[in-house]
């Protein structure tokens, strides 16, 4: 059965720096979590380096270019039915959707908080 892995907590609890210690060892060792906060700075450094200089405009990119990178590896390894693992904030009812697109589809759910 595949597994979801959903690292969450508030803001400075500790998710990017050691939310992973947490993960079963097969799980660190052959999964990269996806870290959507990390990936949107990235990728605004990158737009920034490029010339883009319009803050505003950069932030939009950045944001649409973590959605649709999420929504790609979701939907790969919901395709795939392979283990997938994401730093998450629930912080309103859609974003549960995500868990239960997982659930529906066979997977076994870890919340790590």
């Amino acid at each position: 059965m595949p597994e979801l892995y959903i690292i969450t907590g508030a803001n400075g609890a500790g998710k990017s720096s050691i939310g992973a210690t947490f993960l079963p060892i097969d799980i660190r060792s052959n999964y990269v979590v996806f870290d959507g906060d990390k990936l949107y700075m990235q990728k605004q450094r990158v737009l920034w380096e490029s010339g883009m200089r319009a803050i505003k405009e950069a932030k939009k990119v950045a944001f649409a270019f973590v959605v649709e990178t999420f929504e790609k590896l979701v939907e790969e390894a919901l395709r795939t039915n392979d283990n997938f693992v994401y730093e998450g904030h629930f912080t309103n009812d859609a974003t549960w959707d995500i868990p239960v697109r997982f659930k529906e589809n066979g997977y076994k759910i870890h919340l790590i908080f």
